[in-house]
Protein backbone atom coordinates (compact mmCIF):
# COMPACT_ATOMS: atom_id res chain seq x y z
CA UNK A 1 0.00 0.00 0.00
CA UNK A 2 2.49 2.37 -0.71
CA UNK A 3 1.64 5.72 -1.85
CA UNK A 4 -1.97 5.33 -0.57
CA UNK A 5 -1.75 8.42 1.07
CA UNK A 6 -0.85 10.55 -1.08
CA UNK A 7 -2.83 8.71 -3.99
CA UNK A 8 -6.41 9.54 -1.75
CA UNK A 9 -4.94 13.04 -1.39
CA UNK A 10 -4.29 13.68 -5.43
CA UNK A 11 -7.81 12.67 -5.92
CA UNK A 12 -9.20 14.84 -3.75
CA UNK A 13 -7.04 17.73 -4.97
CA UNK A 14 -7.90 16.96 -8.61
CA UNK A 15 -11.76 16.74 -7.45
CA UNK A 16 -13.15 20.07 -7.79
CA UNK A 17 -16.13 19.67 -5.90
CA UNK A 18 -14.05 18.18 -2.77
CA UNK A 19 -11.25 20.74 -3.40
CA UNK A 20 -14.15 23.49 -2.58
CA UNK A 21 -15.64 21.67 0.75
CA UNK A 22 -11.91 20.97 1.76
CA UNK A 23 -11.14 25.00 1.14
CA UNK A 24 -14.42 26.21 2.44
CA UNK A 25 -13.90 24.41 5.78
CA UNK A 26 -10.33 25.33 6.07
CA UNK A 27 -11.65 29.26 6.13
CA UNK A 28 -14.94 28.60 8.30
CA UNK A 29 -12.64 26.62 10.73
CA UNK A 30 -9.88 29.43 10.76
CA UNK A 31 -12.71 31.84 11.47
CA UNK A 32 -14.27 30.15 13.84
CA UNK A 33 -10.78 29.60 15.82
CA UNK A 34 -10.01 33.55 15.31
CA UNK A 35 -13.08 34.82 17.03
CA UNK A 36 -12.13 32.54 20.03
CA UNK A 37 -9.21 33.83 20.32
CA UNK A 38 -10.41 37.16 20.11
CA UNK A 39 -13.40 36.50 22.41
CA UNK A 40 -10.48 37.77 25.80
CA UNK A 41 -9.88 40.92 24.39
CA UNK A 42 -13.47 41.52 23.63
CA UNK A 43 -14.94 40.95 27.56
CA UNK A 44 -12.08 42.47 28.89
CA UNK A 45 -11.39 45.55 26.55
CA UNK A 46 -15.54 46.23 25.83
CA UNK A 47 -17.35 44.92 29.05
CA UNK A 48 -14.71 45.04 31.11
CA UNK A 49 -15.11 41.78 32.66
CA UNK A 50 -10.87 41.23 33.47
CA UNK A 51 -11.65 40.05 36.82
CA UNK A 52 -13.82 37.11 35.88
CA UNK A 53 -11.66 35.94 33.26
CA UNK A 54 -8.48 35.20 35.45
CA UNK A 55 -7.40 31.62 35.85
CA UNK A 56 -8.09 30.32 38.68
CA UNK A 57 -7.26 27.03 40.55
CA UNK A 58 -10.01 24.15 39.50
CA UNK A 59 -11.76 22.94 42.87
CA UNK A 60 -11.11 19.62 44.20
CA UNK A 61 -12.66 16.76 43.30
CA UNK A 62 -15.22 15.51 45.91
CA UNK A 63 -15.85 12.04 44.02
CA UNK A 64 -19.19 11.09 43.39
CA UNK A 65 -22.48 11.84 44.56
CA UNK A 66 -25.56 10.45 44.67
CA UNK A 67 -29.03 11.93 43.42
CA UNK A 68 -31.55 9.17 43.71
CA UNK A 69 -30.79 7.11 40.62
CA UNK A 70 -28.59 8.74 39.11
CA UNK A 71 -24.37 8.81 40.35
CA UNK A 72 -22.43 12.36 39.09
CA UNK A 73 -19.54 12.61 39.59
CA UNK A 74 -18.78 16.74 40.34
CA UNK A 75 -14.95 18.16 40.29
Amino acid sequence: MRGSVADAFAIVIRNRTGFSYGLSGMFLLGIILALINRSQQVYVDIYGLGPLLSARPLPPCRGPQSSGSWSIHVC
